[in-house]
């Protein structure tokens, strides 16, 4: 998946400011996990030495696990673009960066894929 969206994001221009945008994917019974978890959930870092952004992404595994792989893969885009709009409340946030036009084009790429370029199937196991 990160092969596959970093492609198609080489030679776009969202601003000086970030360089690397880092998910914190996080899939798992959230219940399961306690307070711990639930803490990381809207957890953001502006990272300007690195010009980086953190940014967390949850997916409740009991909500997802029973799903075909197409419905999974939504669930993964709606954490994605997410915690990528969610700079938008970010403390301190990059000067020169354009989260929403990153946010627009991440939605075309996830709308556009085929998941099958993305995912592994259980048979070919």
């Amino acid at each position: 998946m990160e092969d596959y969206i970093a492609a198609r994001l080489a030679g776009l221009d969202f601003g000086t400011s970030i360089e690397e945008f880092i998910l914190g994917f996080e899939l798992a019974e959230l219940e399961g996990w306690g307070v711990w978890f639930h803490k990381t959930k809207e957890y953001m870092s502006y990272r300007p030495k690195m010009k980086a952004f953190v940014s967390v992404g949850q997916v409740e595994w009991t909500e997802v696990k029973e799903l075909p792989a197409e419905q999974q893969f939504k669930f993964f885009s709606d954490a994605l673009i997410a915690a990528v709009n969610r700079i938008a409340t970010a403390k301190r946030k990059p000067k020169d960066f354009d989260y929403a036009a990153l946010s627009r084009v991440l939605q075309y790429i996830l709308n556009e894929c085929d998941i099958s370029l993305v995912c592994e199937n259980e048979a070919d196991d």
